[in-house]
Formats: structure tokens, C-alpha cells, sequence
């Protein structure tokens, strides 16, 4: 006996382009999960994700600190982009509201893909100086 499968069984989809790109290549390992919580949100209706650092937080069993960085380097990336920010001073309590930039957005506009532009920014480079230049501060003797 076979088991049926529904028709539209809920599924993540990563594709080899993306996994490709260098913006994903730069993602921390913990921003890569919480992509793929993002992605398991999107029921494909409205582009409209709902979550809180909070629940960032059970999701990746990481504190506070860990899931604010993954989620600021998603939105550095062009991944996802935050369109209104939770707040606590309602008389109920709402979660920050994102949208995936690999999906069309809800006004129609076809998805901009923006992670697939991102390029890692180029470090300064210090040019001439010797390393005297650089003295470390004197210590107070006494």
C-alpha cells in the first residue's frame, strides 16, 4: 500500500543559483537556518512573514544576540527586507513583519532577488608607515 501525498505538501526550496551566490556563501550558519525558517513560513499567498526575535530565537535554539546577527545578515544580504517593526507599546503585542526578496512582493512586482547583487565589501588596506607608526598608549608608571 502507498501513502498518498498531498498535492502542495509544504516544502522549503533552496535553489543551486542561490546556493551559488556569494551572499549566501557569506551567510553565518546560523543565518542560513533561520533562511530556511523564513522560507518554511511562506505559504505562497501574500509575501507577508511574521516573527519576532523571540521566536527566532526557539527556532534556532541560539539567544538573543545569535538571532538578531543572523537576521541583520540576512537583511544585509537582500535576502529578506523588514517591512514593519514589532513593538511592545500597542495593547497587543505584535511581531516585526518581513518579506522575502526571492518571492514576488505584494504589490505585484516581481521578485528583485536583491541577495544575487550583493558583493563582499572590499577591506581597507593601509598603505605606507612603518610599524613604529603604530605605538600602543604608554602605561601609567608611578
Amino acid at each position: 500500500m502507498t501513502r498518498k501525498r498531498a498535492k502542495h505538501e509544504p516544502h522549503v526550496r533552496l535553489y543551486a543559483y542561490e546556493l551559488r551566490s556569494e551572499a549566501y556563501r557569506s551567510l553565518s550558519t546560523d543565518a542560513r537556518a533561520l533562511l530556511v525558517e523564513f522560507r518554511a513560513l511562506y505559504r505562497g499567498q501574500e509575501n507577508r512573514i511574521f516573527m519576532s526575535v523571540r521566536e527566532m530565537m526557539k527556532r534556532l535554539g541560539v539567544g538573543q544576540r545569535r538571532a538578531t546577527r543572523a537576521r541583520d545578515e540576512l537583511i544585509d544580504r537582500g535576502f529578506i527586507r523588514l517591512t514593519s517593526k514589532g513593538a511592545f507599546n500597542r495593547k497587543t503585542r505584535h511581531a516585526s513583519e518581513y518579506q522575502l526578496l526571492s518571492e514576488v512582493l505584494d504589490n505585484g512586482n516581481p521578485a528583485p532577488k536583491t541577495y544575487l547583487r550583493w558583493k563582499k565589501p572590499v577591506a581597507e588596506t593601509t598603505t605606507g608607515g612603518s610599524p613604529s607608526d603604530y605605538r600602543h598608549p604608554k602605561k601609567n608608571v608611578k
